[in-house]
């Protein structure tokens, strides 16, 4: 139990390297567009679009080796790439380093995802899937605000990226004492066998959860333009309602946790769709009413806890091997299009407000596709 408890702690820690760098620098985009005189939600597609493709490269090293060496290089590659952005002079080079460091983070992610999957149940792996996903929008909830303040008092964005080292080292001795974890190292080899695409519930819920991140980073893209741009709200505003809702997000995992003990996913799922639907008719609305918008984001964002949570957990519940690479290609394709509808919108025609109504009217055509499928 000491053991697995050293897990879980652990797997917390390494979640939080992703949101960790999207959101401690969310706040300055304005900044640095300013600096630049280019997009500065470029910089987080970037790493959104590195922390996907490095996706295909890592499932198969889990698989082989195990977490531990993918897990350490990964580590020190981000909190090296990190230091080095604190001194970037270009924009190009704030990408180059950006995309390096999403590279290094996607054997971070997949490693903790997977690892749920080889030391957990169905039902142990879905709670701790809906605690994992509330866990990163604690980062959210606190790093927005703590972001702002540093900013401003130091004027610095790129101090920002110092703090992301510190917590590359301050996790990486806590690696180091996890070594006698279950299955910490004790993967065997495993020839390139892709055959569980065929499997029809990870084809099928595979689908959702990459919607469901994909349309999460796209919130995470527009949030911060789309507020303080189009409704006028300061860094401190926006770190607040983003603070806000990254809150009510960790409480919707909280409370999926102690669902999942009493409903099936399949149950929980269709609470995730309807919650997500509510979502929807506020967006339509906020194209009349702006500010109707903050609704449409907290709702979306309670619905995703129940949708990604229950869907991972379904997707790879017929998985005894090859956990790495079945987690890999569905978060590669997850931060891909993040990445891709992030950057989309820079050059669409569309308001960001009908950007977001017209994906997530496409994530819900998947999450009822997906419903009538398996039914």
């Amino acid at each position: 139990m000491k053991a697995q408890a050293k897990l879980i702690a652990l797997i917390m820690m390494l979640v939080m390297f992703s949101p960790f760098a999207i959101d401690f620098y969310i706040s300055t985009l304005p900044t640095i567009s300013e600096q630049f005189g280019h997009n500065g939600g470029l910089t987080l597609s970037a790493y959104m679009l590195a922390l996907g493709v490095g996706q295909f490269f890592v499932g198969n090293i889990y698989d082989k080796h195990g977490p531990f060496k993918l897990v350490s290089v990964s580590i020190a590659v981000f909190t090296l790439t990190s230091i080095a952005i604190y001194y970037s002079g270009t924009f190009y080079q704030l990408l180059a380093l950006r995309c390096v460091q999403g590279f290094a983070t996607s054997g971070i992610a997949l490693s903790a995802l997977a690892m749920v999957k080889d030391n957990f149940n169905e039902k142990e792996g879905a709670k701790l899937y809906g605690y994992i996903n509330s866990m990163m929008n604690v980062a959210p909830a606190v790093t927005p605000l703590l972001g702002a303040w540093i900013f401003e008092i130091t004027g610095q964005w790129q101090v920002l990226f110092i703090g992301l080292a510190i917590y590359g080292v301050f996790v990486f001795p806590y690696l180091l004492a996890s070594k006698d974890a279950p299955k910490w190292n004790n993967k065997k080899e495993l020839d390139a066998d892709y055959s569980f695409f065929k499997n029809k519930k990870y084809q099928q819920y595979g689908m959702v959860s990459v919607f469901s991140l994909g349309t999460l980073m796209l919130y995470v893209t527009i949030v911060s333009p789309l507020t303080q741009n189009e409704l006028g709200f300061s860094e401190y505003n926006f770190s607040f309602y983003f603070g806000f809702v990254g809150f009510s997000m960790l409480l919707s995992g909280i409370i999926f946790g102690k669902l999942v003990e009493k409903k099936s996913l399949e149950y929980l799922f269709s609470v995730g769709q309807m919650i997500v639907v509510i979502s929807a008719l506020l967006t339509i609305v906020s194209l009349h009413q702006a500010h109707f918008i903050l609704g449409a984001f907290l709702f979306f964002c309670t619905g995703f806890i129940f949708l990604i949570a229950s869907s991972t957990s379904l997707m790879l519940s017929e998985f005894t091997e090859d956990t790495g690479k079945a987690v890999s290609i569905v978060s590669a394709c997850q931060m891909i299009l993040g990445a891709i509808l992030g950057a989309s919108v820079s050059f669409s025609p569309l308001t960001l407000s009908e950007s977001f109504l017209l994906v997530i009217l496409l994530y819900l055509s998947t999450t009822v596709y997906v419903r009538v499928v398996t039914n």
